[in-house]
């Protein structure tokens, strides 16, 4: 289970995502986390769609050559490596968790390593020797970065507002806790309260709000 509102905005792709999920999972086996992998790919269709290209598809972006082994005639050999490499439940759940609502890699839209060409740009999240930033091709960097902005605006305030809703009364009276302003900024207020939530569940405090943060928050 991951954000929920990230969760409604990636439900279009619902269908998509079942009608092609093992061609989408044979592209994770090629290109790094998978988890991280298929929210970029997700990411960069949401803001084609964002930025003039309401009907943009995951197949679209996919065979658009981004994607260089699925798309060097790779896709029945990556198809079978995938059945015999015994990981396609693996990358279904890595697909399942996407769209659930994951955020590991904070909205941003480009996947590549440090040494391609839009590799040096920041901000930036690097995870298991890849890049990710805004994506400098499609509707361009300045719109990656506008469009990450709302995005990760809106995850924060449905975080707040779960917050918000399941922090004990009593904390707030005992001045433990103060009720968030749900504004979309992830500063010391909200890494608090989440890390406060944390321990009063039990669960590892470490100020993410992961997946069984948000299970906690949704129970």
């Amino acid at each position: 289970m991951g954000n929920p509102w990230i969760a409604q905005q990636r439900s279009v792709f619902k269908d998509e995502v079942e009608a092609h999920k093992s061609e989408i999972a044979a592209m994770l086996l090629s290109e790094g986390d998978a988890v991280q992998t298929c929210e970029a790919l997700v990411n960069r269709v949401s803001l084609m769609r964002a930025n003039g290209h309401p009907s943009y598809s995951l197949m679209q972006m996919l065979h658009s050559g981004f994607y260089g082994p699925i798309n060097r005639q790779g896709l029945p050999r990556l198809l079978y490596l995938l059945k015999a490499s015994g990981k396609t439940n693996a990358m279904f759940a890595a697909i399942d968790a996407v769209m659930a609502g994951s955020d590991t890699i904070k909205g941003f839209t480009d996947q590549g390593l440090k040494t391609d060409p839009n590799g040096w740009r920041t901000p930036r999240v690097d995870l298991g020797g890849n890049v990710y930033n805004d994506w400098n091709g499609g509707p361009g960097y300045m719109k990656a970065a506008a469009w990450r902005a709302e995005f990760e605006s809106n995850a924060v305030k449905a975080l707040q507002t779960a917050l918000n809703k399941k922090l004990s009364p009593e904390m707030v009276l005992n001045k433990q806790f103060a009720l968030l302003d749900v504004d979309g900024s992830f500063g010391p207020e909200t890494l608090n309260a989440v890390k406060v939530f944390q321990q009063q569940n039990g669960l590892t405090v470490d100020g993410i709000p992961g997946d069984a943060t948000w299970k906690a928050l949704e129970a």
